[in-house]
């Protein structure tokens, strides 16, 4: 007859323990290692212990630092010595020291049970495939966006960029053709007020706004309340900013004009007349230089040519 399956775990569990319990004394050379390390690297691995105690997404092999494919027997017996004594209350200042000493024990312990270790290799095992499967699906992401950019989309980009569609009803209705709108349910609450009538006639004017809350897919929802904001925000900053622009630029041609006119209309300064007085007066000195030049160089000119034609006439006479 095969015992209980609770019997055999309980079993197990008495096995390891005892052999937790079982496993010695440590070696002096792990003694005398444990002693001559620091109180600030005793903290340190305490610290360390409890941080991996705390994390949800670590386990035992992360508590006393050994990778599954080297934790051997020997190798965990041999860590479990040296982190016990880093640990210790007795040789160890950290606060919760006790508590860490607990923490490495009990992860000693889980390691030696088989199924414990077993659930924690699977689960380990699981955590890789999900990281893989992220990875892949980030590149597929980058992919399928590039295929949309270029205008050649796959027929699975939409499901890859933006997940599953919902699930459709026996009639093969999606959820939005089926249920209202957010802004047309009603309120929750007893109404304000008496009411005792409702007319028999009312008159509800329809709008874009109000035809697409009744006709719009969620896809379309998005599109138009993204639409709606760009708008909103081209309003709040990309105009004020553009009339702002237009505005000062205008401003600047105003003032370009003005200096003009002024430079041609206003009179003159004392200091400008007589800058333009001495300019003339330079302007003129220089002109009658030169032609006081010209007369002194034009009569020493016929001077030279009389007395030539004197000399020309005393040598024909002799």
């Amino acid at each position: 007859m095969v015992p209980p399956r609770a019997m055999l775990d309980a079993a197990a569990k008495e096995a390891a323990a005892w052999a937790a319990e079982a496993i010695g004394p440590a070696p002096p050379e792990i003694v005398e290692e444990a002693e001559l390390t620091g109180m600030e690297a005793k903290i340190a691995a305490a610290d360390k212990a409890l941080a991996a105690d705390a994390d949800p997404s670590k386990d035992a092999y992360d508590v006393l630092g050994v990778p599954p494919e080297e934790a051997t027997p020997a190798v965990l017996k041999k860590t479990y010595w040296r982190m016990s004594l880093l640990v210790h209350p007795d040789k160890c200042e950290h606060p919760n020291a006790a508590a860490a000493f607990d923490v490495v024990k009990k992860a000693h312990q889980s390691l030696l049970d088989p199924t414990e270790r077993a659930a924690m290799d699977a689960a380990r095992e699981e955590k890789k495939k999900m990281e893989g499967f992220d990875e892949w699906l980030a590149g597929e992401r980058e992919r399928a966006e590039w295929r949309r950019l270029q205008g050649t989309p796959l027929p699975t980009d939409d499901e890859i960029l933006n997940g599953p569609k919902p699930p459709e009803d026996a009639a093969g209705r999606e959820e939005w053709m089926t249920k209202l709108p957010p802004q047309m349910r009603p309120r929750a609450g007893a109404p304000s007020g008496n009411v005792t009538s409702f007319a028999a006639r009312t008159f509800v004017e329809r709008d874009a706004s109000t035809i697409a809350d009744w006709t719009d897919t969620p896809k379309d929802a998005a599109t138009r309340e993204a639409r709606l904001f760009l708008e909103a925000q081209e309003k709040m900053y990309s105009l004020p900013a553009a009339r702002a622009a237009h505005d000062a630029a205008r401003a600047q041609e105003s003032e370009k004009l003005v200096d003009e006119f002024n430079e041609k209309r206003r009179p003159k300064s004392l200091l400008e007349q007589h800058r333009e007085r001495a300019e003339k007066e330079s302007r003129d000195a220089r002109t009658r230089a030169k032609a006081e030049k010209k007369a002194r160089e034009k009569a020493a000119a016929s001077g030279k040519k009389r007395k030539k034609g004197e000399e020309g006439g005393e040598g024909e006479d002799g």
